[in-house]
Parts: C-alpha cells; sequence; structure tokens
C-alpha cells in the first residue's frame, strides 16, 4: 500500500519496501504526474522517506534558482 504526500508543488509516493537495510521507497512525481526521482532505499519509517524526500525536492529547487 502506498501513501501520496503533495509538497511544494510535487507529488511523494512512499511504499514499504522490504529491502536490506530500509524498510520503505519513495517515488517523486512532478506537478503533471510525470516521475522525477525512485528512491528504493528511502527510509526506516514513512516519516523518514517523506524527509528524505521532501529534502530532495528543496535541493532541486534551490539548484534550479541558481
Amino acid at each position: 500500500m502506498s501513501k501520496d504526500v503533495t509538497y511544494k508543488n510535487h507529488t511523494i509516493r512512499v511504499e514499504e519496501h522490504k529491502d536490506v537495510g530500509t524498510t520503505h521507497r519513495f517515488v517523486i512525481l512532478d506537478k503533471d504526474g510525470n516521475e522525477i526521482k525512485t528512491v528504493n532505499r528511502g527510509g526506516d519509517s514513512e516519516e523518514s522517506a517523506i524527509e528524505t524526500a521532501q529534502q530532495m525536492i528543496d535541493f532541486e529547487l534551490e539548484i534550479g534558482e541558481q
């Protein structure tokens, strides 16, 4: 089961992912629903995966402003 979170005009889709060293993965989608990034080792919890995805979005937006 996945959970979608909206953050700064992006969608973060978090899913359980039983991989070595992590329990959650995430996909970042742009405002049009296009996949930007998939991270299979997203975090040990849903919250940490969302936080990591938000940091990635912030970084990309900051780079785009320069």
